[in-house]
């Protein structure tokens, strides 16, 4: 559409931009009917955008659906399907190390569950192991996921870290109700977990909370249990202060409702009694690693001041789309938190990773000023690519 046909078609075309010039009253008229006009004119507009996005849409969810169904097509005459399962099964075990302890991962692709793995012989083979695994990752069908997460607890004897991932494509159902209550999190030795697009509640885990070293909470927009309202925040610092290594995906309490148990509520009333210290200490945090997504700032900072990390020597935040923009805030969230560690600060590297302008971030670069008076590594990245470094 050639738009400057709508101005050469305007008789006032000339005379747009000047400041000498006031139109007589009939003037005046005639410009509001033409305004008017130019109004419904955008206002068609906008309909035929609305019509072509849908259509636009329609056709992106076609071309994922018929990419999604070659994709699975294909992998009917993927030459492995020509190959016995038993022959499968003992190529698995005669790939794994000669030695202690072993670091599995098993991803299964749910369109070969009907060929392969069905059975039981799939996961009796990973147990069979299961004395020497320290670190384990699955993304399994659910029947052989079960199998293998609902062994006793001694079956596991070193098993250090367990790492859950239940992706799902858009559209699907999240996966992984009901995991929570899984023996294999009764593990004696479990200190690290990664609980990444898994539809089920971290705060109903078996686990020795106080235990844990690394807590690792991510996944995708459409498994709502991803993320961590900021109840949740304050509830997963007091249960487990001995964490080293933490990932969070944040939100408001509107995007999703809480899942803290009765018993970690009463624990956490508890706790925050009038006598208690203004920060709780969290001694051996190390890094930390916030992606945002909804989550109001004065919340973000209020959390944030709320506790002691001299040992945080990593920090990475991220702002995701729709988050809500820190400009307004006097100090940045990130600055405050800075202001309310007492003692030296230790951190070497800091990664912004936002979606907004420099000075909407930093505070008028504020942030960056502090970040280098501390001597300490910064990047930011914006959507553009481009990078600031303190």
């Amino acid at each position: 559409m050639n738009t400057n046909g709508y101005l050469s078609n305007s008789p006032f075309h000339r005379l747009l931009g000047a400041n000498d010039y006031p139109p007589s009253p009939s003037e005046g008229a005639q410009i509001e009917t033409l305004i008017q006009n130019y109004l419904n004119d955008l206002e068609a507009l906008d309909l035929q955008i609305s019509e072509a996005q849908m259509v636009l849409d329609q056709l992106n969810n076609e071309h994922l659906e018929i990419d999604r169904i070659i994709t699975t097509h294909q992998e009917l005459i993927h030459p492995v399907r020509l190959i016995p399962r038993e022959i499968l099964m003992q190529i698995f075990v005669h790939s794994l190390p000669r030695r202690d302890p072993l670091s599995i991962s098993l991803y299964w692709p749910r369109a070969l569950q009907e060929t392969y793995g069905t059975g039981q012989d799939f996961p009796r083979t990973i147990i069979t192991y299961s004395r020497h695994i320290r670190e384990l990752e699955l993304n399994l069908p659910d029947y052989n996921l079960r199998l293998i997460i609902d062994t006793e607890p001694q079956t596991w004897p070193v098993l250090e870290k367990l790492t859950l991932r239940l992706p799902t494509l858009p559209g699907d159902v999240a996966r992984g109700a009901g995991v929570a209550n899984a023996s294999i999190w009764r593990a004696p030795m479990l200190r690290r977990v990664v609980w990444e697009s898994v539809d089920d509640s971290f705060f109903q885990l078996p686990v020795k909370y106080e235990s844990l070293t690394e807590i690792v909470l991510a996944g995708s927009n459409n498994v709502r249990a991803s993320f961590t309202n900021p109840l949740e925040f304050l509830v997963l610092f007091h249960l487990s202060p001995n964490v080293e290594t933490l990932r969070l995906q944040l939100t408001d309490a509107e995007h999703r409702d809480t899942r803290i148990s009765d018993h970690q509520m009463r624990l956490l009333d508890h706790q925050l009694t009038p006598d208690s210290p203004d920060q709780l200490v969290l001694p051996n945090l190390t890094t930390l690693d916030l992606a945002d997504m909804l989550f109001e700032v004065d919340d973000l900072q209020s959390m944030l001041t709320a506790f002691r990390t001299p040992a945080l020597a990593t920090v990475k935040y991220s702002l995701v789309d729709h988050s809500p923009p820190v400009s307004t805030i006097n100090p940045h969230p990130f600055r405050a938190f800075l202001s309310s560690q007492p003692g030296p600060i230790l951190i070497t590297s800091w990664t912004s990773d936002i979606i907004q302008n420099p000075t909407q971030f930093s505070g008028d670069g504020e942030l960056e000023a502090d970040l280098r008076a501390l001597g300490i590594d910064a990047t930011i990245l914006f959507n553009d690519d481009t990078e600031v470094r303190a």
